[in-house]
């Protein structure tokens, strides 16, 4: 035990300020049985010759098999493998069971789908404290255009580009003149917002329906026997409010039906036809192909960063409305 005044708690969550990536370490015990750990102490050493290091804690049950095995390969994961990341790092479990791996050039497993693999012979072992440190030799090396699995904070990341702050070329709004930038956040929600919707309805155009009519057979497929003001009040989230022309013609579209006004109630309840929920599951299947198209260019995380950010403006701009979905 160290007589360092660093409190241990306050150290680990200082270091967990430093962003690392996430790696996989694989060899071969005694017997030939594979066998691997998550670690995020991997690091390079030196250019010449190929030299990197990583350490394990000196009470991992694994320890022994890398100290006599005499190899070792790293696996820098992707943004996808957060989950193998887990699995290794788990005691205990069986851990090669369902995965797909070939023997490497220094005859250990290789994962396949990382980000990049360096397959090592040991070199050096050190003494680390509670840890031991490897480092290895690079026999072979390989990257791909996948994006690294991050660990910042004591939770999982995703590493982006940086945007150039100089690319917005001045303020975004201005309220003297009364205008605003194309990079203006609340213009850039509003008409991809408005390009999405209109590429998605544009097929139906010759229906002459107005788009709160998608939201009525929307609500109406998620719960019927409504009447017009629990619609209403579902719908206000959206900002629309479909008039009773709107209703007027889904029923004679045969989309929904209405029954007879009952008690002295000023109108009667609403509910969704085959009709109507065959159209609004075509809708939806459209909209999920639209949605793969527009999003095939993006990156897995730029993907889940985005829902993420907008989950978390829906929560802070959120005043009471009534959830259309519930």
């Amino acid at each position: 035990m160290s007589d360092n005044a660093v409190e241990r708690q306050e150290f680990r969550k200082t270091l967990g300020q430093f962003a690392t990536g996430v790696t996989v370490i694989t060899t071969l015990d005694g017997e030939g049985a594979p066998i691997g750990v998550t670690a995020s102490s991997f690091n390079s050493v030196s250019m010449d010759p190929p030299l990197i290091l990583w350490s394990l804690a000196k009470d991992a049950l694994s320890l022994p098999a890398y100290q006599k095995s005499g190899a070792f390969n790293v696996h820098v994961l992707s943004i996808e493998q957060d989950e193998l990341s887990n699995l290794f790092a788990r005691r205990g479990a069986d851990k090669f069971g369902d995965l797909d791996f070939v023997p490497g050039v220094n005859g250990m497993p290789l994962l396949a789908d990382c980000a990049a693999t360096f397959q090592c012979k040991t070199r050096h072992q050190y003494d680390g404290g509670d840890h031991c440190i490897f480092v290895g030799e690079v026999l072979a090396c390989e990257n791909s255009d996948r994006a690294p699995l991050v660990y910042h904070g004591g939770q999982y990341a995703a590493a982006l580009p940086r945007q150039d702050q100089g690319a917005t070329g001045g303020d975004e709004v201005d309220l003297q003149q009364g205008s605003f930038t194309s990079d203006f956040f609340i213009y850039l929600l509003s008409r991809a917002h408005f390009q999405f919707s209109h590429a998605l309805l544009q097929p139906d155009a010759a229906l002459g329906l107005q788009r709160a009519a998608y939201y009525v057979v929307a609500v109406l497929c998620q719960q019927g026997g409504l009447d017009r003001a629990e619609i209403l009040e579902r719908i206000a989230v959206t900002g629309h409010s479909p008039s009773e022309e709107v209703f007027d013609k889904l029923c004679d579209m045969g989309f929904v039906t209405r029954s007879a006004a009952e008690g002295g109630a000023p109108d009667g309840k609403y509910t969704v036809t085959d009709e109507g929920r065959e159209f609004q599951v075509s809708l939806l299947a459209r909209s999920m192909d639209l949605e793969e198209q527009v999003l095939s260019g993006f990156r897995p995380e730029e993907i889940g960063l985005f829902k993420n950010m907008l989950r978390r403006l829906i929560e802070k701009t959120d005043k009471g409305l009534s959830n259309m979905w519930s």
